[in-house]
């Protein structure tokens, strides 16, 4: 019986440890994109543009591939100036949904 015990007890932490990886993931990707799009309307964008926009559309970028481009991205911006966040260009490009409205 403490055989089978241990077998449950080792699949049911396996399954609760992926969960909590997927969690914190998008926890990360939320975060990293509202203070890239933060960033983004304080240094080059209008008054109005729409940081609630920006970071849902950058949050949904869901690839392994996406998310690592998000984190070089905000690691570049992290306490750069307006003018140093231009040498950011390579590691932002196509992350932020520029409006039209």
């Amino acid at each position: 019986m403490s055989k089978v015990t241990s077998i449950a007890c080792a699949v049911l932490m396996a399954a609760f440890t992926g969960a909590c990886e997927d969690t914190i993931d998008d926890i990360d990707r939320g975060t990293d994109c509202a203070q890239i799009c933060d960033d983004f309307k304080m240094c080059f964008s209008t008054s109005d543009y729409d940081v609630d926009e920006c970071t849902d559309a950058c949050s949904e970028m869901e690839s392994s591939e996406q998310t690592e481009r998000i984190d070089d991205c905000e690691n570049c911006l992290d306490d750069a100036s307006c003018g140093e966040s231009i040498g950011c260009t390579a590691e932002c490009a196509g992350l932020i949904p520029v409006t039209t409205d």
